[in-house]
């Protein structure tokens, strides 16, 4: 990993808003980025549905019995 990306969760998302707007696709109010922040394990209970949307690139859905 680049030193530049280690340490503070706003030198990735600085990086991140430059390269979208070097490329012309830019940040869009109200998205929601995360930074490689842990959030921990989640516990699913029975029939709940998780859904991973990495636009572009599709989506994972993961449903618990």
């Amino acid at each position: 990993m680049s030193p530049r990306m280690t340490g503070s969760g706003w030198m990735p998302l600085t990086c991140l808003a430059n390269e979208l707007s070097r490329t012309n696709i830019g940040l869009q109010a109200g998205q929601m980025i995360s930074t490689g922040t842990l959030t921990g394990m989640l516990a699913p209970n029975p029939g709940e549905t998780y859904v991973a949307d990495f636009g572009p690139f599709g989506s994972a859905t993961v449903s618990s019995a």
